[in-house]
């Protein structure tokens, strides 16, 4: 009976050795998942395509699975169309007329400063922005941030966006906490608090 029980203890202590050694053998890959505009994945490495919406405005557009890559350029000359930017975690460069740029994705990097930039609709979070001179502008997001040298009538409809034009702006209203607004701008209607405009 002895001879058994030593037997069941080695046996019991020798795979009791090997599931903890084997539970921290083999290290695990930490993954980080940001959020993401919630379109679907198309496949595991980063595409970029351009096509007509509904209304017949161009997009642009990109999708990731795994993992994004910000430091891809997407280079669209606009060509006097109107553009939709419904890409997410990408750096686009605009070129050309742009009567009209609507970002719609998240995360997303335009550089604009060759580009002839009419009125821009931001309706997504974590946008950059660089241009010349833009239109009229409505950001309807959070944490956005604008660097133009100057701006039409602005609309901030969104918390932590951060504009700054040293040439000036039109009207500007805000509905929203925590914005900042640097320029010289005409009549300011504010809704919100922690806003600074001037």
């Amino acid at each position: 009976m002895r001879t058994r029980a030593r037997s069941l203890a080695a046996a019991l202590a020798l795979v009791s050795a090997l599931l903890v050694a084997g539970c921290s053998a083999v290290s695990q890959p930490i993954v980080t998942r940001l959020p993401s505009d919630g379109a679907p994945a198309a496949s595991a490495t980063p595409s970029a395509s351009a096509s007509s919406s509904a209304s017949g405005t161009p997009t642009t557009s990109a999708r990731s699975s795994s993992t994004p890559s910000p430091s891809v350029e997407d280079a669209d000359d606009c060509g006097g169309q109107a553009r939709t930017i419904t890409a997410s975690d990408r750096t686009i460069v605009l070129t050309g007329q742009c009567p009209l740029v609507r970002i719609e994705g998240n995360a997303v990097s335009v550089d604009a400063r060759g580009a002839s930039v009419g009125a821009v609709s931001i309706a997504g979070d974590r946008i950059a922005l660089t241009a010349e001179a833009i239109g009229d502008t409505t950001v309807d997001g959070n944490d956005a941030s604008l660097e133009v040298s100057s701006v039409g009538a602005l609309t901030i409809r969104g918390d932590r966006n951060a504009v700054t034009a040293p040439g000036g702006g039109g009207d500007v209203v805000v509905s929203g906490n925590d914005n900042t607004v640097t320029a010289p701008v005409s009549n300011v209607t504010v809704d919100g608090q922690r806003n600074r405009i001037g």
